[in-house]
């Protein structure tokens, strides 16, 4: 995926991304784990929506966490279609699997953490946003050569 992002997204981009997914290496090797509720459906909102904001705060940084985050992008750019549906429908697939493999109950609960996780990614995600005005003007002629000057 690294390679990938670096020859057809941005060299910049995949160096952050490179960094991103070494300091979160370091940082889940030294950070003790905790366990803060034990509800199997809590947990996958709580998860959900942190590792959402998570990714869209390093989408928004022009970075990622790597893996799916590099395909979601190459997919929106061809698709148009909004980060988080694409990180929804690939991990939904993934989850289909495990179920298959390790039991459904703990797919579905993946799954609605998957599901939030790339609701929790569009909502933060803002650069994906697309913004349309509308102009109403009588001076038309000297507007649209502006327009299209910026």
């Amino acid at each position: 995926m690294l390679i990938i992002s670096w020859f057809v997204i941005n060299r910049s981009f995949t160096k952050y991304t490179i960094l991103a997914v070494l300091l979160t290496y370091f940082f889940m090797s030294i950070v003790p784990v905790k366990t803060i509720v034990t509800d199997p459906i809590l947990a996958s909102i709580v998860g959900g929506v942190l590792h959402g904001a998570s990714v869209g705060i390093t989408l928004n940084s022009d970075f990622s966490t790597g893996g799916l985050d590099i395909i979601g992008i190459l997919v929106r750019k061809k698709s148009g279609r909004s980060i988080g549906s694409i990180f929804i429908i690939f991990n939904c697939c993934i989850q289909f699997i495990a179920g298959f493999l390790y039991g459904w109950q703990y797919a579905f609960y993946s799954a609605l953490a998957v599901f939030i996780s790339g609701k929790t990614v569009d909502f933060v995600n803002t650069k994906q946003k697309k913004v349309q005005i509308m102009l109403v003007t009588e001076h038309s002629e000297e507007l649209i050569p502006m327009l299209q000057h910026y």
